[in-house]
């Protein structure tokens, strides 16, 4: 599998090379489209080989991985004035020399944008995605990851929204309807009941307080049914915040939402969420992307022990030196609080790479990645208590890209 993986990747880099050359010069890190009309096609492939030292992200016997990634992008626009549509397919295939975390992911997606009239204007997104849950996160934080094979599942998702009223009018209204179904279709043994539907109406009113910032208040209503009687719920939210754009260098949102779910069998369960996103560009070639979640979730019963806290931050660096050196960085930091006796952990993960743009449809280039995951302790001594394990885990790699 490795072997035939890295003869695909070859082959597709010396079909790349071969399509691509041209007179073109590195003036720009931004790919170019191949137009036919109205209408354009950007293609792109990246290939990578990296190791790491922590495989299966354990606290203990880590096992050392060597792999290849090749991951092949074809984006397609279309603008006709009013009407605005993009397909895409991205592709993730990886061949380890730990057999059991290969895997050949895929995803296609496609938006549409139109205007009807001077106060109406509405759009389309739907996604249809194959992919994997990595090993020693997501559901497998509470297992030892090594013991079971890589979970696939299959994603279909379709949003619409409308709004109405002028983009410059005080007012508008925002109707959004969310459907979004997810399978997971191997390895029963974790992810038993886990696949879910969920369908997620909402709507909410925006004022324009000045020229590039609005609030609003939104009201969502999720009914989530999953694949075992019993674990359906149904939550409402209301939330308010705001939208805002300064200098055309700032721009951001920030909202507070507090929402009650009614639980299948349990009792209900309240929560309040905190949200906050950032993006600054002090410089043409130079941006800043931050984001920050509070969480609080608490099922009712008044009892500290079933409450959580969680914190998720993310921050990515784009800094381009020059037309030909460039380099991309993003920190992230997640953060669960709970109660004894359950234990709470925080993750952190920092991720840089370092590319030079030979010319415009070829870049490489060297990067690095470290991941960490601490567990509290926990002064109470308690039988059977889970916890998340542990570990440490570093990463090196080379890239090559291709596009136009």
């Amino acid at each position: 599998v490795v072997n035939n993986i890295i003869t695909k990747g070859i082959t597709l880099c010396i079909l790349g090379v071969a399509l691509l050359s041209s007179n073109i010069s590195a003036q720009s890190n931004e790919d170019a489209a191949i137009s036919f009309g109205e209408t354009g096609f950007t293609p792109s492939i990246r290939v990578d080989y990296g190791q790491n030292d922590n495989a299966f992200r354990r606290d203990e016997g880590e096992l050392d991985e060597t792999f290849v990634a090749v991951r092949p992008e074809l984006v397609w626009r279309a603008d006709r004035g009013v009407t605005f549509v993009t397909a895409s397919y991205l592709g993730d295939f990886k061949a380890s020399d730990q057999d059991e975390l290969d895997y050949t992911d895929s995803e296609l997606a496609g938006s549409i944008s139109t205007i009807f009239s001077k106060r109406s204007r509405g759009s389309a997104d739907v996604e249809l995605s194959f992919n994997h849950l990595e090993l020693g996160q997501d559901i497998f934080t509470r297992f030892d990851p090594a013991a079971f094979d890589q979970v696939e599942f299959a994603r279909q998702r379709l949003g619409l929204e409308h709004v109405y009223g002028a983009a410059q009018a005080k007012g508008q209204v925002i109707t959004a309807l969310v459907i979004d179904n997810l399978d997971y279709t191997n390895n029963d043994a974790v992810t038993e009941n886990s696949s879910r539907l969920i369908v997620r109406p909402s709507v909410a009113f925006s004022y324009r307080i000045s020229g590039d910032t609005r609030t609003f208040v939104g009201l969502t209503l999720s009914e989530v049914d999953r694949a075992a009687n019993g674990l359906d719920r149904t939550d409402i939210d209301v939330s308010v915040g705001a939208d805002w754009k300064i200098s055309g260098r700032t721009s951001g949102s920030a909202s507070v939402g507090v929402g009650r779910a009614a639980l299948d069998g349990a009792d209900d369960q309240t929560d309040v969420t905190a949200r906050l996103g950032i993006k600054y560009e002090p410089r043409s070639f130079s941006r800043f992307d931050l984001s920050f979640e509070r969480a609080f979730f608490n099922n009712g019963l008044g009892n500290l022990a079933e409450a959580s806290i969680i914190n998720e931050l993310d921050i990515n660096w784009r800094y381009d030196w020059s037309s030909r050196v460039f380099h991309r960085a993003s920190f992230g930091f997640e953060s669960v609080e709970r109660s004894c006796p359950d234990v709470g952990d925080q993750t952190i993960d920092f991720r840089v790479e370092l590319g030079i743009q030979v010319r415009r449809w070829l870049a490489f280039g060297l990067g690095g990645a470290v991941e960490q995951r601490e567990n509290d302790s926990c002064s109470t001594m308690v039988v059977n208590q889970v916890e998340a394990p542990d570990y440490d885990r570093q990463e090196a790699f080379a890239f090559v890209r291709l596009s136009l």
